[in-house]
């Protein structure tokens, strides 16, 4: 389904003919064509024949990372050559013309982060150097902590034995789950409970993938971890569905709309922008780092959100009669509409969180249409979470008119940035519920 992000301001860049180059003491820079190896992709998400589109990137899946394609072509020694192109300029959605974030002429702020495409297509980070005259290499965070090491947990091993694994040395996850020689299959007694029956904690998959895995029905275990694999079918009144498109959900199933992703400046996040959010095991997760704060500028480096529309209609209305209100269906297409023209009850919102919240702060906002700064309500710790929307401030501004409910048309869970540092994150929501 078709994603429903905040509109990003788009920032025209004046380039000479795609063909021609400016030079500047040694720097030489050239236009960068959408869909072109090392370029963003086109509107529709689509690249050249032979590459992908990753983190709104055109790359060659099976190249380095840096597509091959020279944007800055930097004099020997510059300590610039082979670093990757920035992702682009930040905003709410927009991105410019790559290899223009920041360091236009091969000039950049010294210790700026910029976000980048490093080894296997990873979404990592960059720094500018201290002389400003380049970018250090590209890295990629490594993955979130999610156990302590040398930590012991019961597991289901093969022929679902009981057996135990140990969390690895880097906390990102356990071992191979080993079972006594005598093991036949059976508990051979009593079990030992190592989680809370069928709760779900967030967990790294196959390459790192960000996903979760549910405690069994007894507590004995954990189930392997999922990270979704999409195209599952929407459930009614879930606001978590697999297919990413919320159909009919809420109390008064009233509530249509996408999930999706957004966020500012050199923040780098998973499910990147502009990609399908899927469930996993009814939970939604969001993982990344959030760039620091540069110059008192929150309003481009603004931290990072996943969210969805309450009545957000999908690309294709062609076939709105079969399973849409009727009143929709003279909507126009990827249209946003309020509550209010819905006729849909919001007072409560209310969920489960699990995995590492950020240190700053977690945001649930509300989006009112015409409005620039949003409302919103804090969440401080994991556990079980319900807000009233009408304490829901800015907390910010003491100034800032309460939230008015009639133009509410999204709800967004933002990760705050700082100017303190960069800020690291990875959580789940399940449960989620709106009355």
């Amino acid at each position: 389904m078709a994603r429903f992000g905040e509109i990003g301001v788009l920032v025209a860049v004046l380039l000479n003919a795609a063909s021609a180059s400016t030079a500047c003491g040694g720097i030489v820079t050239e236009a960068c064509l959408e869909g072109t190896e090392a370029c963003i992709c086109r509107s529709d998400g689509s690249c050249d024949s032979g590459l992908s589109c990753r983190s709104n990137l055109c790359v060659d899946p099976n190249g380095d990372g840096t597509g091959g394609r020279v944007i800055v072509n930097e004099p020997a020694g510059s300590g610039g050559a082979g670093a990757s192109p920035p992702i682009g300029l930040g905003g709410a959605g927009a991105s410019p013309p790559i290899g223009l974030g920041g360091s236009a002429a091969g000039h950049c702020l010294p210790g700026r982060p910029e976000a980048c495409i490093g080894p296997g297509n990873c979404a990592g980070t960059r720094v500018c150097l201290p002389d400003g005259g380049s970018f250090g290499p590209c890295t990629c965070p490594t993955p979130l902590p999610i156990c302590n090491p040398g930590q012991m947990q019961s597991c289901l091993g093969p022929g679902a034995c009981i057996g135990s694994q140990s969390c690895l040395p880097d906390g990102t996850g356990f071992g191979v789950c080993a079972c006594p020689a005598s093991a036949s299959g059976g508990t051979g007694g009593a079990v030992v409970q190592i989680c809370a029956p069928n709760t779900v904690t967030p967990c790294y998959g196959p390459a790192n993938c960000l996903g979760s895995q549910r405690c069994l029905p007894d507590g004995s275990a954990y189930a392997p971890c999922d990270c979704g694999t999409g195209g599952g079918t929407s459930v009614l009144d879930s606001l978590l569905p697999s297919d990413g498109y919320i159909e009919g959900g809420g109390v008064d199933g009233r509530i249509w709309g996408a999930w999706y992703t957004f966020g500012g400046l050199d923040s780098v996040f998973n499910p990147p922008e502009g990609e399908p959010v899927f469930a996993q095991n009814d939970h939604i997760c969001f993982s990344g780092t959030v760039a620091q704060v540069i110059g008192g500028d929150y309003s481009t480096y603004y931290g990072a959100a996943i969210g969805f529309d309450l009545c957000g209609m999908p690309a294709d209305m062609s076939t709105c009669d079969e399973w849409m209100p009727p009143e929709y269906c003279s909507w126009a297409p990827e249209s946003r509409h309020t509550i209010t023209e819905c006729s849909i009850g919001v007072n409560l919102i209310s969920f489960d969180i699990t995995g590492q919240l950020p240190s700053t702060e977690l945001r649930v906002q509300f989006k009112e249409r015409d409005r620039d700064e949003s409302t919103y309500l804090a969440v401080f710790g994991t556990g079980h979470f319900v807000g009233v929307l009408s304490d829901a401030t800015v907390g910010y501004d003491s100034s800032a008119p309460p939230l008015d409910q009639s133009s509410l048309e999204a709800i967004h869970f933002l990760v705050a940035s700082t100017e303190a540092g960069p800020v690291t994150f990875g959580f789940c929501i399940g449960n989620l519920q709106i009355e």
